[in-house]
């Protein structure tokens, strides 16, 4: 069920125990719009068991991410303290219907992985939720990859070279993922009980460096930052510059899934 579907709780203002910026989702701007493509990737919508009404949004992260709830912590305002580690995870929960119903207009509901949809963001506002969306459940790097004819006719000839290929790619819901695959084509398939969309060379580097160059050290996860710094997609001096123009920009409407599998077109 989705948020809006229950009441709201009725409860005294007093009864809070910890500070929270309820409002922060109400208006998107670069930085919710970051925060809602990380909580629609890593992030979860649930039920609180000991009522069974009232929603808690919940992030959890391996510990060397920590840092980046805290980053989380600071923009919504939220004195929660965050819980942990167990088995190498931490977790940030906010029991809050207000920021629940918010960030349901965007995808992050109950069960996203199976039935999220891509919010309509504004050209600027895109780019930012999907660095949240590659920081969440993307991944990209640079792979060796063996030349086709060794692969086929291996016997007894030398190795070839072969050459590196940087690929990116993005888990999700189908929706989600068909929407990368519009945009930006690629490969678009399914992966156990999610999709995976990808997408490799020149392609993948003018992604991560329009997705990278516009952030900032709040809205970015360091880790991944610091990769796209050393294979050479970005540099400190590009932060703050605009993004690059999208390739496919015609609607602002959820894309409709390609009928059948495809594999990488151009």
């Amino acid at each position: 069920m989705l948020v809006s579907e229950y009441a709201e709780p009725k409860r005294r203002l007093a009864a809070r125990k910890y500070d929270l910026d309820e409002a922060y989702f109400d208006i998107v701007g670069p930085a919710q719009a970051y925060w809602l493509g990380y909580l629609l990737a890593d992030g979860n919508v649930a039920l609180r068991k000991r009522d069974g009404v009232v929603r808690q949004f919940v992030l959890q992260a391996a510990s060397k991410d920590r840092e980046h709830l805290e980053k989380l912590r600071t923009a919504v305002g939220a004195g929660h303290p965050l819980y942990g580690p167990y088995a190498n995870v931490w977790q940030f929960a906010v029991p809050s219907y207000r920021l629940c119903a918010a960030v349901e207009k965007y995808g992050v509901v109950p069960n996203k992985s199976l039935i999220a949809e891509p919010p309509a963001m504004s050209d600027n506002l895109y780019w930012h939720w999907l660095r949240g969306l590659i920081d969440g459940d993307g991944s990209f790097n640079r792979y060796h990859r063996p030349s086709r004819a060794v692969k086929r006719n291996g016997r007894g000839r030398p190795a070839a070279a072969g050459r590196d290929v940087l690929m990116l790619a993005v888990v999700g819901s189908a929706q989600v993922t068909a929407k990368l695959y519009a945009d930006f084509g690629g490969s678009w398939r399914p992966q156990a009980n999610v999709w995976r969309w990808s997408i490799n060379d020149r392609r993948a580097a003018d992604i991560l460096a329009g997705v990278y160059a516009n952030s900032s050290p709040t809205t970015r996860l360091d880790r991944k930052y610091e990769l796209a710094v050393r294979l050479g997609l970005v540099t400190e001096d590009d932060c703050g510059r605009p993004a690059m123009e999208r390739r496919i920009l015609e609607s602002q409407q959820p894309a409709a899934i390609p009928a059948g599998r495809r594999r990488f077109v151009r």
